[in-house]
Formats: structure tokens, sequence, C-alpha cells
């Protein structure tokens, strides 16, 4: 997916503190639950990919309407307390 998908899709730009020009995106979804993509620096053909996370195996995503379908059906779920 390219960085103007991730924008459209309505990740936020974060800096890399200990990198001054290197940054990631990063899409909140629920509480301490959401999608982060790669560095810029990991960008490879211009292609990003994003990651649920800290989640533990690695939950990667490489299209842009796997993202797309994975935020929507969040958007969709119910929060029960």
């Amino acid at each position: 997916m390219t960085e103007q998908q991730l924008i459209k899709l309505g990740f936020d730009k974060e800096p890399i503190e200990s990198y001054s020009e290197d940054y990631y995106y990063f899409y909140p979804l629920v509480g301490e639950m959401g999608l982060i993509s790669c560095a810029l620096s990991d960008v490879t053909d211009g292609k990003w990919f994003v990651d649920v996370f800290d989640s533990y195996p690695t939950i990667r995503y490489y299209e842009y309407g796997d993202v797309l379908d994975l935020i929507n059906a969040f958007k969709k779920g119910k929060i029960v307390r």
C-alpha cells in the first residue's frame, strides 16, 4: 500500500524521536489497540505495510483493501463494558 493510502484511511503521522527524518503511521482502534505502519526507513519500492500494534505473533497487512476491511469491522463492533 502507499503512503497516500495510509493517509486516506485516517492514519496519523508519528515522528520517530531518535531519527529526525524517520516516521511511521498509527491508527487507534479501541483502547490500547491500534494499527502501526512500518517506518519510512523500512519502506521498499514505495510499499508500506501495517501491523496490529503489539500483536504476538505479528499480524501484518500489505493491501489497502484488507486494512480498510479491518478498520470497518472494528467500526461496526459494539463496545461492551
